[in-house]
Order: structure tokens, then C-alpha cells, then sequence
């Protein structure tokens, strides 16, 4: 209930919502001193995903050089 609402709220101001938020959280053993400092294996695992759901976008959202 809480993502529909978030996505909702963000949807309405024109903000793309890409992923689910639940992937975006990360377990406290892949942090480093903060929420926001990943170890390196996990960095790597994070960009990863995040390369997964930003690529159909990105490549969507790709004006064409034809």
C-alpha cells in the first residue's frame, strides 16, 4: 500500500517511478558506515540492478539519428 501511494504521489507530479521499491533497499551487511556507502561487492551487485530497470528507459527515451 505504501509503494502504490508513493508511486501515485510521484506519478501526479510528472515523476517517473522506475523499479520496484522494495529493490532498492539494500541488507545492512552490504553497507560499509551508511545506508548510502555499499561495500565493493556490493556496489557492483547494486549497478548491476540498476542497469536492469534503467536500460528500457533509457534506450526508450533514446531520440533516434536516422
Amino acid at each position: 500500500a505504501l509503494e502504490k501511494q508513493i508511486t501515485t504521489f510521484y506519478q501526479a507530479l510528472g515523476v517517473p517511478v522506475i523499479g520496484a521499491l522494495q529493490a532498492a533497499m539494500v541488507d545492512e551487511e552490504d553497507c560499509f558506515d551508511t545506508p548510502f556507502h555499499l561495500i565493493a561487492p556490493s556496489v557492483e551487485k547494486r549497478t548491476a540492478e540498476l542497469c536492469e530497470v534503467l536500460a528500457p528507459v533509457l534506450i526508450a527515451d533514446t531520440p533516434s539519428h536516422d
